[in-house]
């Protein structure tokens, strides 16, 4: 009955398509491909000059580009500054052996951070304090794992930026909490901090000669693994902020101004978090890359505890095993990154195998 009717097609065929009317009945199939041909165009015409329009009030009415800038700024740490002015304050408390694991605290002291540079931010970041596994606790780089960082997305956004990515960018955030902190940790650290001990000791030549390897050897040892850590953790951090965040989150940029639809920038959205997932190493199918990474940064804090403690903290035993595990580490990821760098399955890791295969050649 449609077909029969001459303005159905003068309004959706425009006067380009013929019907037969030769035929006494319409099959089904000659329905379907009438509509695909006639009407199909003309709702996809519409539906995309629709969605243009969306896609134009949600970036420009609801700020979406700022919002997704604001996840990328803090969760990802874009900006640096502002988060270096809170992570800092956190590492100065664990370094002096303070609490630091106080929600009112760590809200002030994030507030403070973001309020200087970004005052329109302040009131929508929080940070909270979750349960940690007592196994957990007995290495020192997982008592950053009670953070959670949280942002509030007004609506309709938070159709884009929902609950469920949020936990993703907390995945990646907490991470480079735990590199930042080694970093800090051994930035923080001075040779000048042995020189009291090495006048002492050389002043009092029967206090020397109890030791098992003279001062400045085990002084000169130390330094030396300060350096191969600090190369480690340089490494690994260049890559992660530059390699994965940074050329991902251009790219990203760039597929979000080229969506057509609200699907599609959702779809976006999801990919790219899934990208910096995968390559920062925290799927579950690499689990134990991400396990020997996180057994050197565990060591670098140790490490640095043991320095500031002072030479007479530690003994030549405790360096003969820091210096063992970080080269068994460092062995076991220098040659897995290449196994998967050869294979082509992981050709985003190939800096850093190579930095890391620099490093392993100097030691």
């Amino acid at each position: 009955l449609y077909l029969e009717q001459s303005d159905f097609h003068e309004r959706f065929s425009g006067g380009d398509f013929i019907v037969d009317r030769s035929s006494q009945s319409v099959t089904c199939q000659t329905f379907e491909l009438t509509l695909r041909s006639c009407l199909y165009p003309h709702i996809e015409r519409r539906y995309i000059e629709c969605c243009g329009n969306l896609m134009k009030t949600l970036k420009k009415d609801y700020k979406l580009l700022e919002y997704l800038q604001a996840m990328r700024n803090y969760f990802l740490q874009e900006a640096g500054d502002t988060m270096y002015d809170f992570y800092t304050a956190i590492f100065d408390k664990v370094q002096e052996k303070e609490s630091w694991q106080q929600p009112s605290f760590l809200n002030v002291l994030l507030q403070e951070a973001v309020g200087q540079r970004y005052p329109e931010d302040s009131s929508r970041l929080s940070i909270f304090l979750e349960p940690l596994d007592p196994s957990r606790k007995k290495h020192p780089v997982n008592n950053l794992e009670v953070l959670t960082l949280s942002y509030k997305v007004p609506w309709p956004v938070d159709i884009v930026i929902s609950s469920e990515c949020q936990k993703i960018y907390n995945q990646v955030f907490l991470l480079l909490l735990q590199i930042k902190w080694a970093k800090y940790s051994l930035d923080t650290l001075r040779f000048s901090d042995f020189a009291e001990v090495t006048k002492k000791l050389e002043g009092s030549p029967v206090e020397e000669a109890k030791l098992k390897q003279p001062i400045n050897q085990q002084i000169h040892r130390m330094c030396l693994l300060r350096v191969k850590l600090m190369h480690f953790v340089n490494s690994l951090h260049n890559y992660i902020m530059t390699r994965i965040l940074h050329s991902t989150g251009l790219e990203f940029q760039h597929q979000v101004q080229e969506a057509k639809d609200l699907d599609q920038l959702i779809k976006i959205h999801y990919r790219y978090l899934a990208t910096i997932h995968d390559r920062c190493l925290l799927r579950e199918k690499v689990s134990f890359v991400k396990e020997a990474i996180m057994k050197v940064l565990n060591l670098v804090l140790i490490f640095s505890d043991r320095w500031q403690a002072g030479f007479g903290a530690w003994k030549i035993e405790s360096i003969d095993k820091m210096e063992s595990d970080f080269k068994n580490c460092h062995m076991f990821l220098v040659t897995i990154l290449n196994k998967a760098v050869c294979r082509g399955s992981f050709p985003h890791l190939e800096s850093l195998a190579l930095s890391l295969m620099a490093g392993f050649e100097q030691c």
